[in-house]
């Protein structure tokens, strides 16, 4: 299920730059600002200690969106919450 909270989220990025009037080389940046970074380097009981914490670092940044952030403020949320898509790396 987060898997489809990150891709709702990317999907909604250019209605969300529309309805809060930013340009378009913003949503362009808000859309840059969605990775999925792995994090590796760790392995084994680390790495499995790490799902829920970045699970909830995935999904926290995005309930924030209700506040109607500015642009940047909106680019460092999506960052963490693309960090935080990480977590998958300790269910393989």
């Amino acid at each position: 299920m987060p898997v489809a909270f990150v891709a709702s989220a990317g999907g909604l990025v250019v209605a969300y730059s529309g309805r809060n009037h930013f340009g378009s080389e913003t949503y362009a940046l808000l859309m840059a600002c969605l990775p999925i970074l792995p994090r590796g380097g760790y392995c084994g009981r680390a790495r499995e200690k790490s799902v829920a914490p970045l699970a909830v670092l995935m999904g926290v940044p995005l309930l924030l969106f209700g506040a109607g952030p500015g642009a940047w403020a909106s680019a460092v949320l999506l960052v963490v919450a693309g960090t935080g898509f990480a977590f998958q790396l300790g269910l393989q």
